[in-house]
């Protein structure tokens, strides 16, 4: 099994940005989604996306073939 960093992945770690991570990313469109108890967000193929829970929570994902 292959270790490391996958390379559809960010270098950028959201939670914690440098100065630099900001300059880098501002003017980047982005959308911002609440996901609350009942609902589903279906995020299509190669979008890239980060996901915080702010409670506890549980998540599935299924790459179709």
């Amino acid at each position: 099994m292959r270790q490391g960093m996958h390379t559809n992945s960010s270098t950028v770690d959201l939670d914690c940005q440098t100065d630099d991570d900001r300059a880098r990313l501002a003017g980047v469109p982005y959308w911002d989604c609440r996901v609350r108890a009942g609902d589903a967000l279906y995020i299509p193929p190669g979008w890239w996306h980060y996901v915080k829970a702010t409670t506890t929570s549980f998540s599935v994902s299924f790459w179709w073939s």
